[in-house]
């Protein structure tokens, strides 16, 4: 696997982002957006002589301050943990390779930007980033890329307000993510984890998001997961079945139509790549039905069904079912407003 493929959602951190750690303000500058004349190391060298690396910089590190302005101090510090973590994580996987640095400092002003920070509902919520890599032992008369075990994570914190409630869901959701991550199983393996997170919905009685990860061993394989989490805010805990589902209704069966109906679809578009065959049927059964498979979104129940799961069938399928649809299975009264505000 190329270093390119491997460094997918890792960010870097140049010289300019060091003085930002330091605490000091980077000076006037040719390039880049510290002072080239003064740079010893052969990783700001490497930035100094490229135009592209130069502006990088500069463009990352306003993406930067542009995020720690809009947080608490208590993200301001999380960012700051985030920003020392990507120093070491780029070397260990770019070394000098400039088109290496080039996707990583794209993928990371692009995550500054859009991922860092954003407000859904009535929360500002910050996506936090832990950057991990081992490197192992070298195979013998190997003289490539080092080998190396590579763990990046991303969940979400609710930076404002800071309530009860808040506080309480910051720690279901990252003790959620790191059981999902499975940091123990990765470790001392050649092998490339990545997970992020995407909030679907937020209001004062429920949060919903998705966690995905993928995972990259020497182009060997790859694997990959979804999973939904949701929070019923105000009580502090995971949304079950039976919160949002009447047990005396017929909702499992409804459920896997919906989803079987969407994957004939999607085998007829796909023209034939795979097959959905009637013993599939069981699996899908059993797998829409877990509330794990499940977000709530204000359009509707998301059944997140993981296709490796069943080894015909390519690709993900999100499928969402109307509140209107659904209606007749719900609980009286739900836990939360349907549709969601």
């Amino acid at each position: 696997m190329s270093r390119e493929t491997k460094v997918g959602a890792i960010v870097a951190l140049s010289g300019a982002a060091i003085a930002l750690l330091l605490g000091s303000a980077p000076t006037a500058a040719a390039a880049a957006s510290f002072d080239c004349a003064t740079v010893t190391l052969p990783h700001d060298k490497l930035i100094c002589a490229s135009p592209k690396l130069s502006a990088a910089d500069e463009d990352m590190t306003a993406a930067y301050q542009e995020a720690r302005s809009m947080l608490s101090d208590d993200g301001k510090q999380l960012l700051l943990e985030s920003q020392r973590s990507w120093l070491g994580y780029l070397r260990a996987f770019c070394l000098l390779d400039q088109r290496c640095l080039e996707s990583a400092y794209h993928e990371r002003i692009n995550t500054l930007r859009n991922e860092a920070v954003v407000r859904v509902g009535p929360f500002r919520f910050q996506s936090v980033d832990s950057y991990d890599v081992e490197k192992l032992d070298e195979k013998p008369g190997k003289s490539a890329a080092p080998r190396l075990t590579s763990i990046v994570v991303s969940y979400p914190r609710i930076d404002d307000p800071v309530t009860p409630d808040a506080t309480r869901w910051n720690e279901l959701v990252r003790r959620r993510v790191d059981a999902f991550v499975d940091r123990d199983n990765l470790k001392g393996k050649e092998i490339a984890s990545t997970t992020k997170h995407a909030i679907l919905h937020a209001s004062h009685d429920v949060v919903s998001l998705t966690i995905f990860g993928t995972k990259h061993g020497q182009g060997r394989y790859s694997d990959l997961d979804t999973i939904g989490y949701t929070v019923l805010l105000r009580s502090g805990r995971k949304l079950e079945t039976t919160d949002l589902l009447n047990a005396h209704r017929p909702w499992k069966d409804f459920l896997a139509q919906q989803v079987h109906r969407a994957l004939q679809k999607e085998e007829a578009e796909d023209g034939g790549i795979w097959k959905l065959r009637p013993e599939d049927s069981p699996e899908i059964a059993k797998a829409v039905s877990d509330d794990r498979h499940w977000a709530v979104a204000p359009d509707g129940l998301l059944i997140l069904y993981r296709p490796v799961d069943n080894a015909n069938v390519l690709g993900p399928l999100l499928q969402t079912i109307a509140w209107s649809v659904l209606e007749p299975y719900l609980v009286a009264p739900p836990p939360f407003p349907i549709p969601p505000p």
